[in-house]
């Protein structure tokens, strides 16, 4: 479904009315998501009633009655985001048709942040990434943009912005962000496998948040969270290939996770991206986490790939089990990374965040 002229102009009056019933500004206090949703529910009762409707529905996904939401929200508005497939209306009451708002540093931005089998998907590793997103001046490339949110904020500071990415199914919700935002006349988009629709392009910033799970080999999992034996798949490629896209100037800014033992990550890939296409790169590690098997991000690193295969719960157990086994693995670690051209081999920095706010969350629905 394409988003026409109408329809676009509806949508940025919506962000407009959004910002005044205070909604962008009581989400800017909260630095994650999982710390927004405890914020709002512990403190919805003593919310104005135009700003504690706006977060039952667009952020607890709650239905309310038609008629409160008509008289907080322009009609034409609300029937434009129920056309849109947004909000959906069914005996006098009105919810969010599986799509949640979310703030993204004041560009707000529908997504589905509880759900990482959509394709709609927004975590702490774009909030991460979003607080990389300072590129003044610059013509930016957005890799593996998904629902548009660096996009969105690079756009606001850039001269340019081209968008990449590989899952058509996602296109229309990255329309309907941008066109929220009154962007889209600053950012154009692309489909395809990384950098194969842009050939001869370079850039002054790539930015990229890739499929970065760790998955064994025998196990399916959707190409969108899917990052390879070790998390580091398509961040080598990112690199590798990235490196013939940066202007003389330029940087590769990205977020990723990566397994590893109780002091080290393994980041022999990128040691090897760095060494081969002379890139000087600096990680730094934001958080780990223990792979041991009572722990939250194992058993949801496990139950993420239910919906993608007929394996047993038990199967797919064993075969996490013999992979970290295998590959020695002990730890998960989420890092950020900046890399720029060297002027001779390249080298890895690898330093760690001082009381990092991004941990690491799971929704508890995903955990087995």
């Amino acid at each position: 479904m394409s988003i026409n002229p109408a329809q676009k102009l509806k949508l940025e009056n919506f962000n407009y009315w959004l910002g005044c019933h205070g909604f962008l500004d009581e989400c800017l206090q909260q630095q994650t998501q999982n710390a927004q949703e405890i914020f709002w529910t512990n403190n919805l009762p003593y919310f104005p009633s135009s700003l504690r409707a706006s977060v039952e529905i667009f952020s607890l996904g709650l239905a309310i009655e038609s008629e409160t939401l008509r008289r907080i929200y322009p009609i034409e508005i609300i029937e434009c985001l129920i056309n849109l497939e947004i909000l959906c209306e069914s005996g006098g009451r009105i919810q969010a048709n599986g799509f949640t708002l979310v703030p993204n540093f004041g560009s707000p931005i529908f997504c589905d942040s509880k759900n990482v089998y959509r394709d709609y998907y927004y975590g702490t590793d774009s909030m991460m990434l979003g607080q990389l997103v300072r590129m003044s001046g610059a013509r930016v490339l957005d890799m593996c943009s998904g629902i548009g949110s660096q996009a969105i904020l690079a756009a606001k500071l850039s001269n340019q912005v081209i968008s990449v990415e590989l899952q058509p199914s996602v296109r229309r919700v990255f329309q309907l962000n941008v066109a929220m935002n009154s962007l889209d006349n600053r950012i154009e988009r692309f489909e395809g496998d990384l950098f194969s629709p842009l050939a001869g392009e370079t850039f002054d910033y790539i930015i990229c948040n890739p499929p970065f799970l760790p998955v064994p080999p025998e196990i399916q999992l959707r190409s969108i969270a899917h990052g390879g034996e070790d998390g580091l798949s398509l961040m080598e490629r990112l690199l590798i290939e990235g490196s013939s896209h940066l202007s003389e100037q330029g940087r590769i800014v990205a977020v990723g996770m990566v397994l590893g033992d109780e002091s080290t990550p393994r980041l022999n890939a990128i040691r090897q991206a760095a060494s081969t296409r002379h890139l000087n790169i600096h990680i730094t590690l934001q958080f780990k986490a223990p792979l041991t098997a009572n722990t939250r991000i194992t058993a949801a690193l496990r139950s993420m790939c239910a919906p993608s295969q007929q394996a047993t719960k038990r199967e797919t157990t064993d075969a996490y089990d013999h992979h970290f086994e295998k590959l020695a693995a002990t730890h998960l670690y989420s890092f950020t990374l900046t890399a720029r051209k060297a002027d001779c081999s390249g080298v890895v920095c690898v330093t760690r965040a001082h009381h990092s706010p991004y941990q690491l969350e799971f929704p508890d629905r995903q955990v087995a």
